[in-house]
């Protein structure tokens, strides 16, 4: 017969609590736990199982939390890694506390040497390791520590042989930069036998597996027999978890930050306030007054007069600067002489310290996504600027287990509406559905280019469905050049009995563009196979050469396919244009649209992506 897959028996406790569907994964995976503890306990045997039982203990309680069996010996391996500090504190503190009572005597026995003669196989290498995305440190545990073939580790990660052992290629090179800026300088082949070496190297005593699995049970059940390290180790560890999870810095206590940080209203049946409901709006007048639908496409976005059904809010102080931020061109922090009403806390802020300051500046914080898994969050910040050159708005990003080393699972990278030049305070906003499998929210103020935001008055709300969601796989407004271009129901040039979509600008200088844009965050269903994206399109004095445009990634690299060969320019009526592209199935994402490249009009209607069998056009990598 036969035995069951790691997503079967994952499948299997998870619904039904199947012990023996538990037992088998710790005989799978318990070497790969209890060779990182010993690398990561000063190769000390006795401590290391102490360790792998309190992963496993985790593992038995939070075993919902693995999204996919792909990805378990990944969550293993960082699960490891946090019990594995745990236990070193513990441990220190134990020998310290052994040391007063002997009155400073010498400690008799020095801790055991690591049992590993690789320069890189030492705790650095976990260090490294965790600073990988999820899949690829699944790919290389899977090849490496449980010693699987390319096909196997490309089942596992539902991709073809091929596009593992390029992943795998990669994850290695990856690793041999985190070692270079160590000053450790390893060869791709040195890197490889030594990863190879883990397989081996400190593999779990044969009768570990039944025990580790009996106990982590009984302590899920919260049953007699656990011992007292394991469960102190598990509970250290699970607590530091959350703590990474909200990515607090380990001086800030987490309680504290929720009782300062964040207040939970139980809203029922308040209205919401004037500013939420007076921004709505029916479609564009003239569609309307033309007898027309609007754009199936895209429509303008409206703040939702529905009240909310809860709301946390956040304090100014609690947030911090992103690790994304430009923090050499930018300064952010609190400013005490800007309070947005009376008795409000000082807002917070970010500015350009410069005349051309690159790139970005955020002020951000996370929160767990536990609450908010299978609802509708609505993100809201008051917004104020000075001479913002580019735009200044809200951000929202959902993660899974994986964090920010992982691509989010939604987004809005934009918020609504995006804010330019000088204003006062604006209500912007940012929506999202939050999935099963989220584990943290992330949301920012920031400002893109030159200038100067202040931000006030950060809100998380459950919504109902019936607030329209602003997230990336919509048709959306993309930009950086706020101000200079316009997206619009346009009645004046129908098509099908609806009114199209216009992307516009009559003030756009030499190299800024916009597009209608979306992002397809989840491209399994496209993995392995072609894709054409459709679109007809009129245009009236387009300035620059503009069109289709669809961007794969795969492991850090896009796959970038225009019309740069067939470009939109000048005026012309309707036609249907398209592209094709084959998307790897390795890729993680990819997004598309409708490019315009400095002034004029592109009318866009019936745009799509599809699967099909046909050749792909040019691609351009970089």
């Amino acid at each position: 017969m036969t035995s069951k897959d790691d997503q079967q028996l994952l499948h299997d406790y998870v619904a039904t609590g199947s012990e023996q569907a538990f037992s088998t994964l710790v005989s799978r995976h318990l070497n790969l736990v209890y060779a990182a503890a010993r690398r990561q306990t000063r190769g000390d045997p006795h401590l290391a199982e102490d360790v792998a039982q309190a992963v496993f203990i985790i593992f038995a309680r939070k075993a919902s939390s693995v999204r996919h069996a792909a990805v378990l010996p990944a969550w293993l391996l960082s699960t490891t890694r946090f019990a594995a500090s745990n236990a070193r504190a513990l441990e220190d503190r134990r020998r310290k506390h052994e040391h007063k009572a002997a009155a400073m005597a010498p400690i008799a026995h020095e801790p055991p040497e690591p049992v590993l003669d690789d320069d890189f196989a030492t705790p650095t290498l976990d260090e490294a390791l965790s600073k990988l995305g999820e899949t690829d440190r699944s790919a290389l545990a899977m090849r490496f520590f449980q010693d699987k073939s390319l096909r196997e580790v490309g089942r596992a990660l539902g991709v073809s042989e091929e596009a593992a052992q390029k992943r795998v290629t990669r994850a290695v090179e990856k690793l041999r930069a985190f070692f270079a800026r160590r000053g450790i300088t390893v060869g791709s082949s040195s890197m490889i036998e030594g990863l190879a070496r883990q397989a081996t190297a400190g593999a779990a005593p044969a009768a570990l597996a039944p025990i580790i699995a009996s106990k982590a049970l009984s302590a899920a059940a919260a049953t007699a027999g656990i011992g007292a390290t394991a469960s102190a180790i598990a509970h250290g560890a699970m607590t530091a978890m959350k703590a990474a999870q909200l990515k607090l810095a380990a001086s800030i206590v987490l309680a504290a930050a929720v009782v300062t940080g964040a207040t939970v209203i139980a809203v029922k049946k308040a209205a919401m306030p004037a500013r939420f409901a007076a921004a709505g709006a029916a479609p564009p007048g003239a569609v309307a007054a033309a007898g027309l639908a609007p754009s199936p496409i895209w429509q303008p976005w409206h703040p939702d007069a529905a009240p909310a059904i809860s709301s946390a809010s956040f304090k100014n102080a609690i947030m911090v600067v992103s690790a994304e931020s430009n923090v050499n061109d930018f300064d952010n922090g609190i400013d005490p002489a800007v309070v947005r009403t009376a008795g409000a806390d000082p807002a917070g802020f970010v500015a350009s310290n410069k005349p051309g300051a690159a790139g970005m500046c955020a002020r951000a914080w996370m929160t767990l996504a536990g609450p908010y898994r299978g609802k509708r969050v609505r993100l809201s910040a008051f917004i104020r600027t000075q001479d913002v050159k580019q735009w200044a708005g809200v951000q929202l990003a959902v993660n899974d287990a994986g964090g920010t080393t992982s691509p989010p699972i939604a987004a809005d990278p934009f918020g609504t509406p995006q804010v330019s030049g000088t204003s006062d305070w604006t209500r912007c906003y940012a929506v999202a559905d939050i999935p099963q499998s989220a584990a943290v929210i992330q949301f920012t103020g920031m400002l893109n280019g030159p200038g100067k935001m202040w931000m006030d008055d950060f809100r998380l709300d459950v919504v109902p469905a019936t607030v329209a969601t602003t997230v990336d796989n919509n048709w959306r407004l993309f930009t950086n050049f706020v101000g200079k271009f316009d997206l619009s129901q346009d009645a004046s040039s129908p098509r099908n009995g609806h009114a199209t979509v216009c992307l516009s600008s009559g003030n756009a200088v030499r190299g800024e563009w916009s597009a209608l844009r979306r992002v397809e965050r989840d491209g399994r269903q496209y993995a392995g196979k072609k894709v054409r994206l459709s679109a007809y399109i009129k245009s009236q004095d387009v300035a620059a050469r503009s069109g289709l445009f669809l961007n794969v990634s795969s492991m850090g690299e896009v796959t970038a396919t225009d019309m740069t060969h067939r470009p939109i320019v000048g005026t012309m009526g309707w036609m249907k244009y398209s592209i094709v592209v084959p998307v790897p199935e390795d890729s993680d994402a990819f997004e598309c649209g409708v490019l315009l490249y400095g002034n004029g009009k592109l009318w866009i209607d019936d745009i799509k992506c599809e699967l099909v069998n046909e050749p792909a056009t040019t691609r351009n990598k970089h």
